[in-house]
């Protein structure tokens, strides 16, 4: 669908807890310098990166924006000998299983090292690659991929000087609220586009509309007294819900025939999950990973289990995303 596309700068937000509640991946140098890898097609003709593991490798591994963990296979645990730390539920659009988590001490992609990971162990055959970088090794960049020169690029969209009018196409999957300057980033960003490229992007729509979203932290801020509030277009997940907001930043920045579309998508993980989920996701799952004491956590999970029994169908979870589908075009 992408082949005719030669530049895409993709913006995206990472998750902000990992797999494991007490796991701590961090990046060694704070704030995301530029950096500069080229990619290598596999013989899918899918884009693989080469990745460093505890000093060895390289390893080939894909990128997948839409996966909360870094992944590893059989092959990088056989050649390292990493240590098996422990299980976890890996949830995947309509199924989940229990997986071995391996511990890495030092994962290295470009110019980047993330440290102190505990990654789902996967077969290689069930991915078709050594790994997946995930958003736990993505957090908090931005990426723009070139398929003409086969290089991809992480950088600050809002600061980093892109060539001048280079993308034909611009995306953004959740992952706009979070600049910290939103007309400045588009405004980069329409600088660096050719006249004419669109700009796609999907953002959440109102807390209101996405009872799923909040029901956690409703369910909970009486336990976690520290949770933070939901700020009407503050920096976050529910930053662009205002969608005349978001068309005025837009064409505050240079960007016109600015549309806003309202996507409604259903969406479903096995009750199963619950759990987990609860654990691990939103600003919930981040108090707890903040190092709540044991008793509090099961008292979290207790009630935000109960509020979420709502949204229950049979084994599953069933929820509405309500979100906003915005179109642009570069002058």
């Amino acid at each position: 669908m992408l082949a005719h596309v030669s530049a895409i700068a993709v913006a995206f937000a990472a998750p902000i807890v990992q797999l494991q509640p007490d796991a701590s991946a961090v990046a060694e140098e704070p704030g995301p310098a530029p950096t500069d890898q080229a990619i290598d097609r596999d013989r899918y003709e899918r884009l693989t990166v080469p990745v460093m593991i505890d000093g060895q490798g390289p390893y080939r591994f894909l990128i997948d924006t839409g996966a909360q963990a870094t992944v590893v296979t059989h092959r990088i645990v056989d050649d390292l000998g990493l240590p098996r730390r422990g299980q976890a539920m890996l949830v995947a659009m309509g199924s989940a299983a229990v997986v071995d988590l391996v511990e890495i001490d030092e994962l290295r992609f470009a110019d980047r090292a993330i440290t102190g990971l505990l990654s789902p162990l996967l077969r290689r055959e069930h991915i078709g690659a050594d790994g997946i970088l995930g958003l736990d090794s993505l957090q908090d960049l931005r990426v723009l991929i070139d398929f003409r020169t086969e290089r991809m690029l992480v950088a600050d969209a809002q600061t980093h000087d892109f060539p001048s009018s280079t993308f034909d196409m611009i995306t953004s999957r959740f992952g706009v609220m979070f600049f910290e300057d939103p007309v400045a980033a588009f405004r980069n960003l329409n600088r660096a586009a050719q006249p004419g490229t669109q700009l796609l992007m999907f953002s959440w729509r109102d807390p209101a509309e996405n009872p799923f979203m909040t029901a956690a932290e409703a369910g909970a801020r009486p336990l976690l007294p520290g949770l933070p509030e939901r700020e009407p277009n503050a920096r976050g997940q529910f930053g662009f819900a205002d969608a005349a907001r978001v068309e005025h930043i837009l064409s505050e920045s240079g960007w016109q025939d600015v549309v806003s579309e309202k996507l409604d998508v259903e969406c479903r993980f096995p009750l199963s999950a619950m759990d987990l989920y609860v654990s691990l996701m939103g600003p919930v799952g981040y108090a707890i990973a903040q190092g709540v004491d044991e008793a509090t956590r099961e008292r979290v999970i207790d009630v935000v289990r109960a509020a979420f029994m709502e949204f229950a169908d049979g084994d599953e979870i069933v929820f509405t995303a309500a979100c906003w589908k915005t179109a642009a075009r570069a002058a």
